[in-house]
Order: structure tokens, then C-alpha cells, then sequence
């Protein structure tokens, strides 16, 4: 993808495969639809990565992408079902969407630049970020899974919560050395 790719209110019926996919610039994925599994493995995101109000029916796999800056994921995230039921009702009705906890899979991820990272307003009890360093991201009103692999999370991980400024819930993971 040579120049800015703008996924606004996309449908994707069948499996989605970015995999190896190389976007130079803007990735926007905003209100866009996953009816099937999707795959980003391999795929390099140079430009700014934007990944917010997803309606999912399947897992995310970021497996060894690289994000080269910006990215944000803002939720909350939500079950592809719901998008069904809007259409049934017909226009007008008023829809009720539930958020989601999504599959999101960011195994061996790099990020050029995990300072401009940005996880918002999203359930992340269903994501794993195995291999990928997490130390610089800011995530901010999350939702954190309270066991990893039926284990309460280490002592050596420590998940800071406080309330900034704006208002926001901020989360800060902490190693202890």
C-alpha cells in the first residue's frame, strides 16, 4: 500500500489476510467489520496505525509485524454480531453494542518507536503480548486479565493505576530488576 489506507466502515465477509503486507504510509482501520480471523503476521506498518472501534468475530494476529510509529488501538472493540443485528433491525432502530473483550495476539511484535504506542479504553483480558516489550506503551483505561496461564500475574510485574490529569485512567507496567 504505496499511500494512505483508509479501512472506514469496510466489510470483510471471509478471512482477512495483510499478511506480508507492507504499508508506507497511514493505516486507518476505524469502524471496520471482521467477520472471519484476521492477519497481520509478517506485515510492516511504517506509518502512523490506527485500530479503533472494531467489530470482531475472531482473533487479530500482529504475529512479528512491525509498527515503524504511531500506533493506536482505541476501543472499546465489539462482537461482528451486533453489526448483523443493526442491519436486521433496519436504519433508524437504535443499536445496543456490548463491548468485547478482544482476541488480539501481538507475539514478537517490534516497535520502532513504542514511545508513540497507545492502547486506550480497551479489554485486554483476551490479548497476549508474548515476545513483544510493553515497557514504553501507554495504556490508558484498560482492562487487565487478573491470571496468565491459570497464574496470578508475577510479583515481578507490577500494573500501576492511577487517574491523570484529563480524567483518564493511565496504567503503567512495572519489572522489577
Amino acid at each position: 500500500f504505496q499511500g494512505a489506507a483508509d479501512f472506514l466502515w469496510s466489510r470483510f465477509q471471509g478471512e482477512a489476510v495483510f499478511r506480508s503486507s507492507h504499508f508506507e504510509t497511514e493505516a486507518r482501520f476505524r469502524t471496520t467489520r471482521f467477520r472471519k480471523e484476521v492477519s497481520f503476521q509478517w506485515c510492516t506498518l511504517a506509518g502512523k496505525a490506527y485500530l479503533e472501534r472494531i467489530f470482531l468475530s475472531e482473533t487479530v494476529k500482529f504475529e512479528e509485524a512491525t509498527f515503524g510509529s504511531a500506533v493506536f488501538f482505541r476501543g472499546p472493540f465489539f462482537a461482528a454480531a451486533a453489526d448483523e443485528e443493526e442491519e436486521e433491525k433496519g436504519e433508524g432502530a437504535e443499536a445496543i453494542w456490548e463491548p468485547i473483550p478482544p482476541r488480539l495476539r501481538f507475539e514478537n511484535v517490534l516497535l520502532e518507536e513504542p514511545e508513540k504506542a497507545r492502547f486506550e479504553g480497551l479489554d485486554l483480558r483476551e490479548t497476549t503480548f508474548a515476545g513483544t516489550n510493553v515497557r514504553q506503551i501507554e495504556f490508558r483505561n484498560v482492562k487487565w486479565p487478573r491470571t496468565v496461564w491459570f497464574e496470578r500475574l508475577a510479583a515481578s510485574a507490577r500494573i500501576a493505576q492511577w487517574v491523570g490529569e484529563d480524567g483518564a485512567t493511565r496504567t503503567a507496567v512495572r519489572y522489577a530488576s
